[in-house]
């Protein structure tokens, strides 16, 4: 009876353990709350077979289907055997020789993949790290005196209903005191869709007289946005800022949220003839604006030269602005903004960085990459949509966007490609990834142009 007694616990402690691994694995995915919001979609349990966890949960439930299947004919057959299996097993000694050994072995099998759940990371949702998304645009490339930084505030930055809000500062993040006060319009273009919203116009803040709001604006549409801020000045010229922004963005609404679409064959096929030619430039000239989400700014232009061999492989940065406008953690204002901050030139082997006083200095080369190493920049692009066709300046594009997927050498980001539809070159270029949200405009392509040294040799 000893062994029909261990059967009795055996089976009791069979249903605690597979009670336990659920509610253990209901606090560890994040699908059993999202189930709740968001129903029986398959979205909710992609981390069941997305994530090394997952997989090894799938598995270990399959195996235990196996050594239970097993445990239930054993009691069986004990409770067939009988008054004749008084603490040990005599009359089906040989049955249970052919199976009690499988069973034991498909019991380790599932310990052991227990413990390597043990050592595999759960999966887990990315927090967001914003809670809304400004953005900052300079109605001109120079910073001059009678243009303006325009920032754009994004809050919750969904798909759907947001809150927008607009400041005007000065390059030095001053308000700017315009009087009479200008008016302000936002243009919205789906980038992806393709549908256009013009004429937004923002009233001013009641409580702030020197910001403009727009509330409960339906942005419904996920992907990209091209939003164009126009600020119409009492007699004088209208100003245009343009900015870029993802819907949902992955740094307000956690990297899950952000879409990541099917591809489509056309678009992947563009990309790849325009990164093949990218791939062939020699020589390049770009200019990168860079903002965090939280209110920065900075512009930098870059040029890089592919000669014959690496001692002629010529490289140049100039910073020319830097501003930050938001107070830091612990509640200190900005610091004030710079101007042509950092200017560096390397040349195959020798590098100089201009001073202060505008002398230049040796300091060791800088690292860079020609156009023909940029073989792995977007290598393993996915979630190709075909965008809209638009015409920049007197110059057709279409835009393409894309998904990098997370690699040990570079984040997660998304991409905007627009395409010369003429000559099948990029010559824009927007991103977001972790706290960054850059544009590039790249001119120049195969241009005429040197980076010569700065001193006499």
């Amino acid at each position: 009876m000893r062994l029909k007694r261990f059967s009795n616990v055996a089976l009791i402690l069979f249903g605690i353990a597979v009670a336990t691994g659920l509610a253990n694995t209901g606090f560890i995915f994040p699908f059993v709350d999202q189930v709740r919001e968001d129903g029986w979609s398959r979205a909710v349990f992609e981390p069941l077979w997305t994530s090394n966890y997952g997989v090894i949960l799938l598995l270990k439930l399959l195996i235990l289907i196996m050594p239970l299947g097993l445990a239930i004919y054993h009691r069986g057959l004990v409770a067939r055997v009988g008054a004749s299996a008084t603490g040990t097993v005599s009359s089906g000694v040989g049955r249970f020789r052919k199976t009690l050994g499988a069973e034991l072995a498909l019991v380790t099998v599932v310990v052991l993949g227990g413990s390597a759940m043990a050592l595999s990371a759960p999966p887990a949702t990315v927090e967001s790290i914003l809670d809304q998304v400004t953005l900052v645009a300079s109605t001109s490339v120079e910073a001059d005196p009678d243009t303006m930084l325009v920032h754009l505030t994004i809050d919750p930055a969904q798909s759907g209903n947001n809150d927008l809000a607009v400041r005007l500062t000065d390059w030095d993040g001053e308000a700017m005191q315009l009087d009479p006060p200008p008016s302000i319009a936002l243009s919205f273009t789906s980038l992806d869709h393709g549908t256009i919203n013009t004429g937004i116009d923002m009233q001013r803040d009641a409580l702030e007289p020197l910001a403009w709001r727009t509330t409960v604006l339906n942005l419904s549409l996920d992907g990209w946005w091209q939003i164009d801020a126009r600020v119409n000045l009492a007699g004088q010229a209208a100003q245009e800022a343009t900015f870029y922004a993802l819907l949902p963005d992955p740094n307000a609404q956690g990297f899950d949220a952000a879409p990541k679409p099917s591809s489509n064959p056309e678009a992947r096929a563009l990309f790849d003839a325009a990164y093949a030619q990218m791939l062939a430039w020699d020589r390049v000239r770009w200019t990168e604006n860079l903002g965090s989400g939280n209110d920065v700014l900075v512009r930098a232009d870059f040029a890089v030269i592919d000669g014959p061999d690496e001692a002629t492989e010529a490289y140049s940065l100039n910073v020319r602005y830097s501003g930050g406008f938001s107070a830091n953690s612990i509640g200190e204002p900005p610091t004030a903004p710079t101007y042509d901050s950092r200017r560096s030139i390397t040349i195959g082997d020798r590098a100089w960085l201009q001073a202060t006083d505008g002398a230049w200095l040796d300091e060791p080369p800088s690292r860079f990459s020609t156009p023909a190493e940029w073989n792995e920049t977007y290598a393993g692009a996915e979630n190709f949509r075909l965008g809209v066709i638009q015409k920049i300046d007197g110059i057709e594009y279409q835009v393409v966007t894309f998904y990098l997927p997370d690699r040990p050498t570079q984040a997660e980001a998304w991409l905007v490609w627009w395409i010369n539809t003429s000559t099948g070159n990029v010559e824009r270029v927007a991103m977001i990834a972790r706290q960054h949200y850059m544009s590039w405009n790249y001119t120049d392509i195969n241009g005429d142009f040197t980076i010569e040294s700065p001193v006499a040799e």
